[in-house]
């Protein structure tokens, strides 16, 4: 699927970039979910990117209050991208190792796995591993096989993001954690527990 970072001058009324200009320019493949997330992850918040984009002659002064927003094509039309955009503080918590902890959170909080299953029970193509989260999400006191909560580990890079904006834009009040997040590759790589506790 092809994703494009735009902004939003009016209501559904979107415009593009240069793309091969500005994937040029940062170096990065800006057709790619993975890829808007690497280029805007770079950034604090929409104002900070707003700027470099400005210095950087891609957008207008006239621009700048316009909202910035992540789309693709389905069905001969244009889609927002519900979770929005992933900049430096989401980024930190976009790996599988914290969303597994938050689902092993679940497992005590009915509540909370009743959510999740109610945000992306009904989304379409789901892939076999999310649908096996879900199954243990949808009623977690009876779930037969409450271990299938791990094959978090295994989700397309757009179902863990999805899952991933989600839990911290609706349950700040009880994330909390003791050691920052990094990128899930350099906790594989040293090999070193991420300590999260999440408040009952």
């Amino acid at each position: 699927m092809q994703y494009m970072l735009v902004m939003e001058r009016r209501p559904k009324d979107y415009m593009p970039f240069d793309y091969d200009k500005l994937s040029q320019y940062e170096n990065e493949n800006l057709n790619t979910l993975e890829g808007i997330d690497h280029f805007t992850s770079k950034f604090n918040d929409e104002e900070e990117l707003k700027e470099k984009l400005l210095q950087a002659n891609f957008i207008e002064e006239n621009e700048f209050n316009s909202k910035m927003k992540i789309v693709f094509k389905e069905n001969n039309g244009t889609r927002e991208n519900k979770y929005g955009i992933c900049y430096k503080n989401e980024q930190e918590f976009l790996n599988y190792q914290f969303v597994i902890a938050f689902l092993e959170y679940c497992l005590t909080n009915p509540q909370a796995a009743n959510r999740i299953y109610n945000e992306f029970s009904h989304q379409k193509d789901l892939s076999p591993f999310m649908s096996a989260v879900l199954e243990v999400m949808k009623n977690i006191k009876t779930a037969i096989n409450p271990k299938k909560i791990y094959y978090a580990k295994y989700l397309p890079y757009h179902e863990l993001r999805a899952l991933t904006l989600f839990i911290i834009n609706n349950f700040s009040d009880i994330i909390t954690y003791e050691n920052k997040l990094k990128a899930g590759e350099e906790h594989e790589r040293k090999r070193t527990p991420i300590q999260h506790n999440f408040k009952n």
